[in-house]
């Protein structure tokens, strides 16, 4: 188990990877084996989930402890007191997902390769299940609300790529911008929340420094209502 956590970074980056072969050399060189990359890319990643997942089992059996690991790679945005870094969190929660994700991804490239047989467009429908398959583990996998949000974006583009796969056709592309529009909807409110849980708790890390240490956005929720109370004025005068 702790081999795929330190190499954690391959259950988004083999999907990612398929993709971008598939999208660049698709057309020109792989053709009718253009889901030969995702084949791999998706079910690697779904072997180190399923791994990922039964290490965790074993770990937490028979202990009422909770289970919880963050790994971060970098710091992505750093402005003032505001921070967002590049990392996942894993927990049995998280692993299960992941599972789905990787794994009912696979099955759905598999199936693929066979329904859109003899399409003009083979290749580019594999590059965007690729990317979405990519978008849906950054999704479940990271450790912080701009993850979330970072996976959030990419499945609304990748839905909005699907949905208007036949773009010849009026109906299709009248599909794919209403989808598009109505995912912005969302994205609206989603990152208004992202600001006011910062501004509420002064953080968007989902544990901060760790399961129990109540330095992270979902421990500080589940705390009494008068010390929200107080993290809030707290916030509210550091702010005025």
């Amino acid at each position: 188990m702790q081999f795929v956590i330190d190499h954690s970074y391959l259950i988004p980056l083999l999907p990612l990877l398929g993709a971008v072969i598939s999208g660049f050399f698709g057309a020109k060189w792989l053709k009718g084996n253009s889901h030969w990359p995702i084949w791999l890319g998706v079910g690697i990643a779904a072997l180190m989930s399923l791994a990922l997942l039964f290490g965790m089992l074993a770990a937490t059996h028979g202990d009422d402890a909770p289970f919880g690991k963050s790994i971060d790679f970098f710091t992505w945005i750093q402005a003032g007191t505001f921070s967002a870094k590049a990392g996942f969190f894993f927990d049995p929660l998280s692993a299960v997902m992941l599972c789905v994700v990787t794994g009912i991804g696979f099955f759905i490239a598999v199936f693929s390769a066979g329904y859109m047989k003899g399409e003009a467009g083979y290749f580019r429908f594999f590059a965007y299940l690729g990317l979405f398959i990519f978008s849906m583990t950054c999704l479940v996998m990271g450790n912080n609300m701009v993850m979330l949000y970072l996976g959030w974006e990419g499945v609304g583009l990748c839905s909005y790529l699907l949905i208007g796969y036949y773009y010849e056709k009026p109906s299709a592309r009248e599909a794919a911008k209403k989808a598009f529009l109505v995912n912005r909807v969302g994205d609206f409110g989603f990152a208004l929340g992202i600001m006011l849980s910062f501004f509420v708790f002064g953080t968007i890390s989902y544990f901060g420094s760790g399961v129990g240490t109540h330095t992270g956005l979902l421990e500080l929720a589940a705390m009494p209502l008068d010390q929200l109370q107080h993290i809030a004025s707290v916030k509210a005068d550091w702010v005025v």
